[in-house]
């Protein structure tokens, strides 16, 4: 493909015509350190009025040039230099330049450069001025602003430009050029990765039935905001459960963990830390409530005794029943080797699934007031022998086996 670089006279003087062929290869996105945008694609330098300098005339031309870099790395650019020599009379021309980005993250240097093909009529004796103007695509390399890396950024750039050449001296007139180069591709550079510096949970804060699974998943950053793979990361569960676990990050800086709720309502704290440093490791922290299941419509009643080894005996009674809106009921439970009382104050949770059910509720254990857990399974009639009672508490309390006599019923 060509691009034609026309030569011509301003105000009386007749024109040189050039002709530019180029070549292009789209390429990708690049990253910079925090704050930076990421990509050179859509960086503009655009000289300022007076700000270029050279000289040439038909054949040859040499520039520099300063001005402004806008888009995703705005400051100044500088050093700009530039130029081509024909060779006669075939193709072979190099379009080459250099340029610098005075960039906050850091300097972008790098350099361009198209073959073209070269054809010139030199301006009639006389003729005061000649414009070179053209527009033609070039190759660009860069090194991207951040220390540590050997990645070279790469691409496709479009220049446009105007220079007006006094052709008595064969200087560049600035006041009536101008310069722009806008990236159009960019390859990708990853920015060297530091030690974890921060820990990000989630979700922050999550609600679920008890008796269920909780998954945690962290999210490992460094300084400059980038996820750091291959660290190990620490979990504690404190309050309601009591666990630890660890993971391994991925290439995106996470992973996860997974442990098992309690049976009672609570809540969790949730630390998870980033190891394998010498230094205090960033942590991260989550919430997790742990709340009573909706309940299901049915009813459940029971009596009768249980024995843990070796002789306690547990005698209970207990009535709970729900329509899916309203849940009632009552129990009285007496352990009678380690003298505790309790005595259900309501049922607020009633799940009744097959031959098994649970409800849950407030009780007053010897004068303490704790939440209770009750499991039963209704397999035979009569119970003895087959049929299971189960109570657990916040205090701590917990008995449970085959029912010694009596029996538990599921009403369908």
């Amino acid at each position: 493909m060509y691009i034609h670089i026309r030569q011509f006279q301003v105000a009386v003087t007749i024109v040189a015509l050039c002709f530019l062929v180029f070549c292009s290869t789209p390429i990708g996105h690049a990253q910079v350190p925090p704050g930076g945008p990421g990509t050179l694609i859509s960086e503009e330098m655009v000289a300022t009025p007076g700000s270029i300098t050279g000289s040439g005339d038909c054949g040859t031309l040499n520039f520099n040039l300063s001005g402004v870099a806008t888009g995703p790395y705005p400051a100044p650019f500088f050093q700009e230099q530039g130029g081509w020599s024909p060779s006669f009379p075939k193709a072979g021309t190099i379009f080459n330049a250099s340029f610098q980005i005075k960039s906050v993250f850091g300097p972008v240097v790098g350099s361009k450069a198209a073959p073209i093909l070269f054809k010139c009529v030199k301006p009639p004796a006389g003729a005061p001025t000649s414009v070179i103007q053209g527009s033609f695509k070039v190759q660009y390399s860069a090194n991207p602003p951040f220390q540590g890396s050997s990645c070279q950024m790469s691409g496709t750039a479009i220049v446009t430009l105007v220079f007006v050449i006094d052709n008595a001296s064969g200087q560049i007139i600035p006041q009536q050029s101008s310069f722009d180069e806008q990236m159009l591709t960019s390859t990708t550079c990853a920015p060297p990765v530091g030690p974890p510096a921060m820990v990000m949970l989630q979700p922050a804060n999550a609600f679920n039935p008890v008796g269920t699974s909780h998954t945690v998943t962290a999210t490992v950053t460094d300084a400059t905001g980038h996820p750091v793979p291959n660290t190990t990361v620490f979990f504690t569960v404190t309050g309601a459960d009591s666990a630890q676990g660890t993971c391994m990050t991925d290439q995106n800086g996470m992973c996860s963990f997974t442990y098992q709720g309690p049976q009672l309502p609570g809540a969790d704290d949730i630390t998870g830390c980033a190891g394998g440093g010498p230094d205090v490791p960033p942590c991260g922290d989550a919430t997790k409530v742990w709340t009573l299941p909706a309940s299901t419509p049915g009813q459940v009643t029971g009596g009768g005794q249980i024995q843990m080894p070796p002789t306690d005996k547990v005698t209970f009674g207990f009535n709970a029943q729900s329509d899916g809106t309203t849940t009632k009921g009552n129990c009285n439970v007496i352990d009678h080797y380690k003298r505790i009382h309790i005595k259900c104050d309501d049922v607020q949770s009633l799940v009744v699934v097959g031959t098994h059910a649970t409800f849950f509720g407030q009780a007053d254990q010897d004068g303490v007031t704790t939440n209770y857990r009750i499991d039963v399974d209704d397999l035979a009639d009569p119970g003895a022998g087959m049929d299971t009672f189960k109570i657990q508490t916040d205090q701590g309390y917990i008995a449970g086996g085959f029912l010694t006599v009596g029996n538990i019923t599921i009403h369908h």
